[in-house]
């Protein structure tokens, strides 16, 4: 499943800061490759927190970061609840979850 959700760049960097306050090798589940204009946040099944969570661990989904949107790809929507993702989706009356 693919999903476009339009962001300004503020939202995308609420999203950014989220997702790397929430890095995989820290007990969360995004790795974070480039910014918000023109990134990827890749989204794991469970934190790299020891070695048998690492080599466990499966990629989930991507969100690509453009300059005025995002692409949801893979069955990640389920885990954006809590992220600014949401709040900025709301108020466009869109629904992930």
């Amino acid at each position: 499943m693919i999903q476009i959700v339009r962001m300004n760049e503020k939202e995308r960097q609420a999203l950014v800061s989220y997702c790397r306050q929430h890095d995989v090798r820290r007990g969360g589940c995004f790795d974070v490759r480039g910014d918000e204009n023109s990134g990827a946040v890749n989204v794991w099944s469970s934190p790299w927190d020891t070695e048998e969570n690492t080599e466990r661990s499966e990629p989930v989904g991507t969100i690509l970061m453009r300059r005025d949107h995002i692409t949801v790809e893979g069955p990640v929507i389920s885990l954006l609840v809590r992220l600014p993702l949401k709040r900025a989706t709301e108020n466009r009356g869109l629904v992930l979850c």
